[in-house]
């Protein structure tokens, strides 16, 4: 659970320290430009050109209220189009990315790893027997 807070904390953190930096600046007679929204209508850009993926995700969950979702996510063949390849090296022969597939095979050595330092359990087969009771004497 502190993780969440910890998260929650830094979220909030940038976010008024990037408002009072551009207070600052603007105090100082200087121009900020950064992490402001665009007042003009430039930002839709990549929603309305068919080369990118928002387009793509913007037609596919809003262009027909009749069609859902599902139906249309299975007749994309590549769901993916206009985000390039994620991570520098490119893809290998499967089309699977470099960085992914990296990454699954660091997580497979990792666990074999991890099974061959996990010390054995034995089982300690020690049988109890139960003690006797007597009776004091008064």
């Amino acid at each position: 659970m502190a993780d969440i807070y910890l998260t929650e904390f830094d979220r909030i953190f940038r976010h008024f320290y990037s408002r009072d930096a551009a207070n600052d600046i603007a105090k100082h007679g200087g121009q900020t430009k950064f992490g402001l929204l665009d007042d003009s209508d430039r930002w839709t850009n990549d929603y309305f050109d068919p080369s990118k993926a928002k387009s793509h995700r913007r037609e596919m969950f809003f262009a027909n209220p009749q069609k859902t979702w599902q139906a249309e996510a299975a007749k994309d063949p590549d769901v993916f189009a206009g985000e390039g390849v994620r991570g520098s090296k490119g893809t290998k022969d499967g089309g699977v990315p470099v960085a992914r597939a990296a990454a699954r095979k660091k997580a497979v050595v990792k666990k074999r790893a991890k099974k061959k330092a996990a010390p054995k359990k034995k089982a300690k087969a020690k049988a109890k027997t139960p003690r006797k009771r007597t009776a004091r004497k008064s």
